[in-house]
């Protein structure tokens, strides 16, 4: 996989999938949340499976119709982000010392985003009334 590959999956939090795994640890079907909150199945499935992100005003609407408050799931994604750096981290014991080298650049880039994406996010959180 390509540097511009990698960056692009990790530029942006998709909290489609995070839903998604929410929805089946409770058991609730798409095909609900889709008439609660007048989406059609091709846009929650794109949504949910990461493809595609929604307004603003959809993504309130499905956290309203599941009960689910934005700054748990925020944290939450944070968090999964944060361990799948430790993981990437930890795998690059095994690479060679140049191919180490690029990606560890690579990956303070991506942490120093990922830290101001985090600040960003929590100053907008605080700033909803």
């Amino acid at each position: 996989m390509s540097k511009k590959s990698i960056a692009r999956k990790t530029s942006t939090l998709h909290l489609g999938p995070t839903i998604a795994r929410f929805m089946a640890r409770h058991g609730i079907r798409q095909v609900e949340l889709c008439e609660e909150v007048g989406m059609t199945p091709a846009q929650m499935s794109n949504f949910l499976r990461g493809r595609k992100d929604v307004t603003s005003s959809n993504l309130m609407l499905i956290l309203e119709a599941l009960g689910i408050d934005i700054t748990t799931l925020i944290r939450r994604q944070l968090g999964e982000t944060e361990n799948l750096h430790d993981t990437v981290r930890s795998q690059l014991i095994t690479l060679p010392d140049c191919e180490r080298g690029t990606l560890m650049m690579f990956l303070q880039s991506f942490q120093s985003r990922f830290q101001t994406d985090h600040r960003r996010q929590k100053r907008a959180a605080l700033d909803t009334p």
